[in-house]
């Protein structure tokens, strides 16, 4: 009985310690974004030791490279942390990135975009990221290419190009 209660009770607690402390790296994932070319990064830690650190490329950071060349070493900001058991995550100041990011990707499949277009709201985008320190500008820039490219998918003349593309959103908008 004895030996029972001595295995049970320090796995009750390290059990409740995984569980009950959400977004601890006790038990939790991470995932990032590089905001100079777009790739994805995803780590996951279990008892306070990160034991995946993959980093993947996105179709925005694919683009990149056929569009631009070789990406500039990445700067990764969280965007989303997770546990079991809690679907949500604390809001980071990159928490929309990964939406602006796959936003811009769908404008693209959505309509036709020239090379130049594609090039300019590719940097754009980026750009806003970098320079504002948040997604917020960026997330609107996305849902605005988003919302021209399925507005031109009607269209007779369905390319869009430079001449096209809507203003870069003002800060506070």
């Amino acid at each position: 009985m004895k030996k029972w209660i001595i295995v049970a009770i320090p796995m009750l607690i390290l059990t409740i310690l995984l569980f009950a402390i959400p977004w601890s790296p006790l038990n939790c994932w991470h995932e990032k974004i590089d905001i100079m070319a777009g790739r994805y990064k995803y780590e996951r830690y279990l008892l306070l030791i990160k034991f995946i650190d993959r980093e993947e490329e996105t179709e925005l950071s694919m683009l990149y490279r056929k569009l631009i060349g070789e990406p500039p070493p990445p700067v990764w900001h969280t965007v989303n942390t997770f546990s079991p058991g809690v679907h949500y995550s604390p809001h980071y100041v990159y928490h929309g990135a990964l939406s602006a990011s796959y936003s811009l990707i769908e404008a693209y499949k959505t309509a036709d975009f020239s090379e130049r277009a594609k090039k300019e709201t590719l940097i754009n985008l980026l750009e806003l990221l970098q320079e504002d320190g948040n997604y917020h500008r960026a997330s609107k820039y996305s849902r605005d290419l988003l919302g021209l490219a399925c507005e031109k998918k009607w269209l007779p003349d369905k390319t869009i190009d430079l001449k096209d593309l809507p203003a870069i959103p003002e800060k506070g908008e």
